[in-house]
């Protein structure tokens, strides 16, 4: 097993704890046996954490927390460029109940290119003109969108299936 496969296990072992946890240990019967998504990843990241210490390799880098938080911002930063298009693309789905497939590619499109030249741009100082700018999250953070997965028309169908689906189960609760 390589150093990934490990790391990975250790948190899977996280939430194996926390399953027992849940199981043995909660005061609630009520709650006993649910498990709190938030708590359960909490305490797999927590243990992913310590994993060179469950080895007894505590590294003594003295940068190694500021880079931490480092990456933890940067995770930050990049996931919430896609949160701001899915709901800015959601906004355009609704106000744009007849959109073709095509339609929705090119508002994806430009809604993409609006976010990272407002909120990108200024701090990375990379304006976004064309869609080439849209690649894996592991190559250029933000917006990655899974465009490079995805090809587009199948994107644009999902989303207007999950939309419709939407509408049909709201309608039949009023």
């Amino acid at each position: 097993m390589d150093y990934k496969g490990y790391n990975i296990a250790v948190h899977e072992f996280g939430h194996n704890v926390e399953q027992t946890i849940s199981l043995h240990d909660v005061d609630y019967y009520s709650l006993n046996r649910v498990p709190n998504t938030s708590f359960t990843e909490a305490l797999a990241f927590i243990f992913q954490k310590r994993d060179l210490e469950l080895l007894g390799l505590s590294g003594g880098d003295p940068m190694k927390e500021h880079m931490n938080a480092l990456a933890n911002f940067w995770s930050c930063y990049e996931i919430m460029g896609v949160s701001l298009v899915d709901m800015e693309v959601w906004k355009w789905m609704y106000a744009n109940p007849n959109a073709t497939p095509e339609e929705l590619k090119e508002a994806v499109i430009t809604i993409a290119k609006d976010i990272w030249n407002k909120y990108y741009t200024p701090v990375l100082a990379k304006r976004m003109n064309h869609l080439s700018h849209l690649q894996p999250h592991d190559q250029q953070p933000a917006l990655s969108l899974q465009l490079s997965t995805w090809p587009p028309d199948r994107f644009s169908n999902r989303a207007i299936y999950c939309r419709q689906k939407f509408r049909r189960r709201n309608s039949s609760n009023l």
